[in-house]
């Protein structure tokens, strides 16, 4: 069913977690109630459970960048260059 957590509570120091990032932008952390995904024959367990933490597309994982027209590049002399 549907669960509400919140995350970084002391329960989640009780079972063995990743964090898993791809280039796409988007995040998830892969929980396993035992163990860690490895087993003795080398075969991997899925977790008990997947949190989609960012997803690329989600409009509040966005920011406009303000180009403001009156920002300006100025130079200022070196103090150290010895002239």
């Amino acid at each position: 069913g549907k669960q509400e957590i919140i995350l970084g509570q002391p329960w989640l120091q009780w079972y063995s977690a990743c964090i898993q990032y791809t280039r796409q932008g988007s995040m998830s952390m892969r929980i396993w109630q035992d163990g860690d995904g490895d087993k003795p024959s080398c075969t991997p367990q899925g977790p008990s459970i997947v949190i989609p933490l960012c997803t690329p597309g989600a409009p509040r994982n966005t920011a406009t960048l303000n180009l403001d027209c009156r920002t300006r590049v100025e130079e200022i002399p070196d103090v150290d260059s010895g002239k």
